[in-house]
């Protein structure tokens, strides 16, 4: 990814504060209530829920970035293309992070050989582990390369929804909106319905015509739903103001 150095630095990423807010504004844009309430393992594209904020293309990399307030905050995942978990001698991720770092929660998934990078936000400055001057990529630009920048992020919603459900100009405003603190539930409404988040009226109407094959399946949720349910993870992430004190994913 253009911008991003192989392996990744530090300085490649953007403050965590904007990227926090980017991230989590493109969830909002690829928001879809039939995953909700899934376990991440099993979910796909970027989303918001208690364990932070999370991308994942199903198949070739996944991500979580955790805030944990006063200007701190972890990201962590891997990228086929990194070269970490395999390199001889074993690097160790963790070096240099501070204690706040959740390292028994990383620990396991790193010997578990799921990890390939750690990078951490600290008195305004991104760090990581030192490298080996031999290892060639860790997968960070792969892995999160586009939402660095607000163009990418707008390019990876782009390509996650169908064509045909993708305004860039919503795209854009939302965007913004996120990067500034100021969502609104009036925005949401507006972008959920340009974004095609609502269930679509003439694919109701046909299956009423249609057999009932599972009488239990729960049916598409309202317009007012939909709406409440971005809103509130807008609000979890902090995006509807620009004074957010909170925490999201903070664990051990």
């Amino acid at each position: 990814m253009a911008g991003v150095h192989k392996p990744g630095q530090p300085g490649d990423l953007p403050d965590a504060g904007v990227l926090w807010r980017r991230w989590a504004g493109a969830a909002l844009a690829m928001y879809d209530h039939e995953q909700e309430g899934t376990a991440a393992v099993h979910r796909t594209g970027c989303w918001i829920d208690d364990a932070g904020l999370h991308w994942d293309d199903s198949g070739c990399t996944w991500w979580e970035f955790k805030w944990f307030g006063d200007g701190r905050a972890v990201l962590f995942g891997e990228d086929e293309t990194s070269q970490v978990k395999w390199h001889e001698p074993a690097i160790d991720v963790l070096a240099g992070a501070p204690q706040w770092v959740p390292r028994r929660y990383l620990r396991g998934l790193i010997d578990a050989y799921m990890v390939g990078c750690v990078y951490w936000f600290e008195d305004g400055a991104w760090h990581r582990a030192p490298y080996p001057d031999d290892l060639r990529d860790d997968g960070l630009g792969s892995g999160v390369g586009r939402l660095t920048t607000r163009a990418g992020a707008l390019e990876t919603i782009s390509l996650w929804r169908d064509s045909g459900a993708t305004d860039p100009e919503l795209c854009e405003r939302l965007l913004d909106a996120a990067e500034r603190g100021a969502v609104t539930e009036d925005l949401v409404r507006t972008c959920a319905e340009g974004l095609s988040l609502l269930a679509e009226e003439d694919e109701e109407e046909e299956d009423l015509f249609e057999e009932d094959d599972d009488p239990e399946e729960e049916s598409a949720p309202d317009a007012d739903s939909v709406v409440a349910a971005v809103f509130a993870l807008a609000q979890r992430a902090g995006l509807d103001t620009v004074t957010w004190t909170g925490t999201l994913g903070v664990r051990d």
